[in-house]
């Protein structure tokens, strides 16, 4: 290598290393500690900032007297206008932000926004989803046939989730059916705080194996979202509901009831395979024997653009069974689906 190229390199390294030094966030405090690192979010007060020495700290924001952002950054006002730009400080303890317009924004003071790099936006619905389908056929010296569907619809805005979901499970065997059964459930959840929220829900299910001819269930109660992220969520629920039962020859049934939730799935293996594992009990407030419970575990793994394979396993266990039916079903589910 000769001397020129190799002065060129050492100005191009040393370019490029002060470029990438200088590409860096800076709050100032109103103590006058000054911090680099990057912005990641603020909100409820709490702004979240990431530093090489640190990692993610947690300054309160009525503390902060100044910012500067090199990466375009979201301010939501206090009177619910978004700002999206480069922020640099401004005199008298403000900020400006370098939009796309040419005109940019006047001074802003730190004490108008609300929230930086809000997760959800002000009107903002997030749609999540995914719908799963099994089949089986076997002919010969048996001939037998399984379908299953279930899928799940989420809404999500900054302070409510609307849930809309279902599944259907139907096997043959020489002609005779052998499980017919099926439910939908409805639940809306409206956030309190960031991981607090009351919910309201609805359960229709029927087996007609199990002479159910339909039980539905009304309820309300609080839950706590533990964790919410593309990676890991884990909700856990509690409240009331009413419970009615309504069989075909057994004698039917209705009373109040304690209900518990978990619903928690994470990615393993860097997004390889997601586990999940979804549990909801009900014990009747005046007799203790009326107890059922409904769990949903397994595996799914995503395929390409969306699709995914999946192996569940379903537990249902109902302690007060109509006469001559047993209070478990299970059954092992392998299957294709899509998700979004």
């Amino acid at each position: 290598m000769n001397r020129s190229l190799l002065v060129t390199v050492i100005v191009c390294v040393f370019i490029c290393g002060a470029v990438s030094t200088g590409l860096a966030d800076e709050i100032v405090l109103k103590n006058g500690d000054k911090l680099t690192g990057k912005v990641v979010s603020m909100e409820k007060g709490k702004l979240v900032f990431n530093t090489s020495y640190a990692g993610d700290i947690t300054i309160d924001w009525a503390t902060v007297k100044s910012m500067k952002t090199d990466a375009p950054t979201a301010l939501l006002l206090s009177n619910g206008t978004l700002i999206k730009g480069s922020v640099a400080p401004a005199e008298g303890d403000k900020v400006v932000v370098d939009t796309a317009s040419s005109l940019g924004t006047p001074p802003l003071d730190l004490a108008e926004v609300t929230a930086v790099n809000p997760k959800y936006l002000p009107q903002e619905v997030k749609l999540s989803g995914r719908a799963n389908v099994a089949v089986a056929a076997r002919s010969g010296n048996t001939n037998t046939s399984t379908y299953n569907l279930n899928g799940e619809v989420q809404a999500r805005t900054n302070k409510s989730r609307y849930t809309l979901g279902g599944e259907f499970n139907r096997e043959e065997d020489e002609g005779r059916r052998t499980v017919n059964n099926g439910l939908v459930y409805a639940k809306y959840d409206h956030f309190l705080s960031k991981k607090l929220y009351f919910y309201a829900n609805t359960v229709f299910e029927k087996d007609k194996m199990a002479d159910l001819n339909l039980r539905s269930s009304l309820g309300v109660g609080l839950g706590y979202q533990v964790w919410e992220s593309h990676k890991t969520n884990l909700s856990l629920e509690a409240g009331l509901s009413y419970v009615n039962e309504d069989y075909d020859a057994g004698d039917d049934n209705n009373y109040a009831a304690f209900r518990w939730a978990l619903n928690y799935d994470r990615y393993i293996w860097n997004d390889f395979l997601q586990f999940f594992h979804f549990h909801e009990g009900m014990i009747g407030l005046e007799s203790t024997s009326d107890i059922t419970i409904r769990s949903r575990t397994g595996l799914r793994m995503p395929l390409k653009n969306g699709f995914t394979a999946t192996a569940q396993y379903n537990w249902d266990w109902d302690n007060t069974p109509a006469p001559g039916n047993d209070s478990v079903d299970e059954a092992f589910i392998v299957g294709l689906g899509y998700q979004f």
